[in-house]
């Protein structure tokens, strides 16, 4: 089996950089996709509880930056 990332568009890069690229491109997308999830059950949790209307200030903003980082990290954008 080959374990190696795939090929960046650098072109030069050697296997072991790939690797940590890979890594790298995935722990990010980890990150922001969990800043994601908190954030929408932070919207659900207010739905029910309005007293946590006022944490609620900037999740949306938030949402949408989690949503485009990984976007941009999943169309290899980024660490390339």
């Amino acid at each position: 089996m080959n374990h190696e990332a795939e090929p960046s568009s650098g072109g030069d890069k050697t296997g072991q950089e790939n690797l940590i690229l890979e890594e790298a491109k995935h722990l990010a997308s980890s990150y922001w996709g969990m800043r994601l999830a908190r954030n929408k059950d932070l919207i659900e949790r207010t739905k029910k509880d309005l007293s946590l209307a006022e944490s609620y200030q900037g999740v949306d903003f938030d949402i949408a930056r989690c949503r485009t980082y990984i976007r941009v990290i999943k169309k290899r954008r980024v660490f390339y």
